[in-house]
């Protein structure tokens, strides 16, 4: 089950899917709506037009599969229109976020989360790393000991650390440290790292 999932599923099924996705943010930014150069009325309908399809559709499937006690068949029949549904609710958040990106409020908030944008790659192993510590034996092991509730206050203290850290590090350096190695490698000379 393990090899057909990591071969024939993800080449067939999950390669094309991450490149369809792939190609709708290329248009999307090609067409203006990531850089913020369409205007504000046309993300207000993303997000009515995303939110209006993908929540109904998507409560549907979630209802369907419950009332049915999570049968297979019904998981099945939920697939058909899980595609529209996700990809809707995806546009509808994306809208969320490209409004609160283009309104004249929230400059603090803004910069903060852009910083910890800039550091994404240094941010991602960090919080690997962090979780780690926190789950594994060399560590304090506590896979398996918290309850489903309790998780959601290591990802609230990571997150909490990132936003408050990233904004720091990048007042003294260009880059992050995973941001900075990897640009040195790419370009085959160290990079200057301090502003």
């Amino acid at each position: 089950m393990v090899f057909m999932f990591q071969t024939k599923f993800t080449i067939f099924q999950l390669f094309w899917d991450a490149l369809a996705m792939m190609l709708i943010g290329i248009l999307m930014f090609r067409a203006g709506y990531l850089t913020l150069e369409v205007p504000t009325r046309k993300y207000v309908w993303m997000l009515i037009l995303g939110y209006g399809i993908g929540i109904p559709l998507n409560y549907w499937e979630a209802l369907t599969i419950y009332q049915a006690d999570f049968s297979a068949m019904a998981q099945i029949s939920g697939t058909f229109t899980y595609d529209i549904g996700r990809l809707s609710l995806a546009l509808g958040h994306l809208a969320l976020i490209l409004l609160f990106c283009k309104a004249p409020f929230g400059a603090f908030i803004k910069s903060t989360l852009a910083a910890t944008g800039r550091m994404a790659l240094t941010n991602y192993l960090m919080q690997s790393i962090i979780c780690g510590f926190i789950f594994y034996g060399f560590g304090f092991g506590l896979y398996g000991t918290l309850f489903g509730y309790e998780i959601f206050y290591v990802v609230a203290g990571i997150w909490a650390l990132q936003l408050i850290w990233s904004p720091i590090w990048l007042k003294y350096y260009r880059f992050g440290p995973f941001e900075w190695l990897w640009r040195s490698l790419t370009y085959m000379q160290q990079q200057p790292m301090r502003r």
